[in-house]
């Protein structure tokens, strides 16, 4: 049918909705338009100065700065459209959902979803430190910077069974670590502003 653009429009008069459809024609008129009009504003530059007249800039500098100007004026409309069309859209989906969603949000859904679907589940990374046959001397936590500040979750694997790993903390004293290795990997979610 050749037609760009469609918008839905509601009837006053029932309840019938129907299509109001801007073809590439009514696209072409209105570009045609656009630059019929401009030429109009160029030639009404070019005459308003005598060739007599000592004239500071050249027709075709003030030509460009006609354009520039048109330029920055379509910028700066096409940018309030798209404002416009996206603060209307933020709206009607903050009516749909009920509330603003957040970082929490987000991180909520994807660990319902992570539960659900990947086996073994992420779990939270808290770890309690051991000597072996002994009580827990210690915690370690990673925890997120939010309100609540709770575990983040990770996947976990272990690696290594029964290796060693010595640490050198100078020149002359070095330690060995010992027991199981795990290793952890953990997406962070986010919003692309966050």
């Amino acid at each position: 049918s050749g037609s760009m653009i469609k918008i839905k429009v509601q009837s006053h008069d029932d309840s019938t909705e129907r299509t109001v459809l801007l073809s590439s024609s009514d696209l072409t008129k209105l570009t045609n338009e656009h630059a019929r009009s401009l030429q109009g504003v160029l030639e009404t530059c070019a005459g308003a100065f005598d060739a007599n007249e000592t004239v500071i800039a050249a027709t075709s500098e003030i030509e460009l700065g006609t354009v520039l100007r048109n330029l920055r004026s379509l910028s700066i409309q096409y940018e309030e459209s798209m404002n416009y069309v996206e603060s209307m859209m933020e709206r009607q989906l903050i009516a749909a959902i009920g509330k603003r969603l957040t970082q929490d949000d987000l991180q909520t859904y994807v660990r319902y979803h992570d539960a659900r679907l990947l086996s073994p589940a992420p779990k939270p990374f808290s770890l309690a430190i051991r000597r072996p046959e002994h009580y827990p001397t210690g915690l370690v936590s990673i925890e997120t910077m939010g309100g609540e500040n709770d575990c983040i979750h990770s996947h976990s694997r272990q690696v290594n069974v029964g290796s060693t790993i010595t640490v050198a903390l100078n020149s002359a004293t070095q330690v060995q670590l010992s027991g199981n290795q795990y290793l952890h990997g953990w997406m962070n979610h986010r919003f692309g502003a966050d």
